[in-house]
């Protein structure tokens, strides 16, 4: 993922104030401020981020936590209180998927499904076009995402590595400023796992880390497989963020 490619040196500075943030955000004011500081990069009109009840109609009772971005709250209220979460198409094909979803792209696929009654009020909003992007927490069971609107946004590679760049340490963050008590659960790496992720953080490859340890490749490659699994992480980047959370590594 050569992020230098797509990003002017200015924008890669406000990326990485942004990460930054993130890291060492704890209050929820400070949260919004750095979201909102997104729209320099991928120029939405409106978002919204938040966990979302993933389990359906089992756990209705707790659906979860959203936080708008300009969105329409009257919107929001009922998409919550109405449990659309559970009904999204954008929403539910995010935690099939794990990747970057255009909603547009959704719509041409199959209209029919798409058109669900969150998406029809949306449009009522004059909100029709976006991305969102997301994983499921196999700790909580719920789901984390970031959804950005707007008729600028362009559904290329320069936006999907931003999100993808940002999105470990944005849901890390948001766990953290809405109290889900993530902290309870206690993650355990061996010595040498702690030392790969280190060099993780500083941006190392597989193969700069086999010949700074001495070790193959092939051998970095296990640990780190290892590493996203104990973590419940959804790539790499997601494990550095968590490893930092989680004090196993120092900022």
């Amino acid at each position: 993922m050569d992020i230098k490619k797509w990003l002017s040196e200015k924008d890669a500075v406000t990326l990485l104030e942004i990460i930054y943030g993130l890291i060492t955000c704890k209050r929820r004011s400070d949260f919004t401020s750095l979201a909102l500081k997104l729209n320099h990069l991928i120029p939405f009109d409106a978002a919204f981020c938040g966990l979302l009840n993933a389990k359906g109609n089992e756990d209705r009772n707790n659906p979860g936590i959203p936080i708008s971005l300009n969105y329409p709250e009257v919107f929001l209220e009922r998409y919550m209180s109405k449990g659309y979460y559970l009904i999204d198409p954008v929403f539910r094909e995010v935690l099939l998927t794990y990747d970057v979803v255009n909603w547009a792209e959704l719509e041409k696929r199959d209209p029919k499904t798409y058109n669900t009654a969150p998406i029809t009020e949306l449009k009522d909003f004059g909100i029709c076009k976006g991305v969102t992007y997301g994983v499921l927490d196999p700790q909580l069971r719920y789901g984390s995402s970031l959804s950005c609107a707007g008729n600028n946004i362009k559904n290329d590679d320069r936006t999907r590595i931003i999100l993808k760049c940002i999105f470990p340490h944005f849901t890390e963050a948001l766990r953290r400023v809405i109290n889900t008590n993530v902290n309870v659960v206690e993650y355990k790496l061996t010595n040498r796992e702690r030392e790969i992720v280190e060099w993780l953080k500083d941006g190392k490859s597989s193969w700069d880390i086999s010949k700074i340890l001495s070790i193959s490749e092939n051998t970095v490659n296990y640990h780190i497989k290892n590493i996203i699994r104990k973590l419940n992480a959804m790539n790499r980047t997601h494990a550095v963020a968590i490893a930092m959370r989680s004090g196993l590594i120092e900022l």
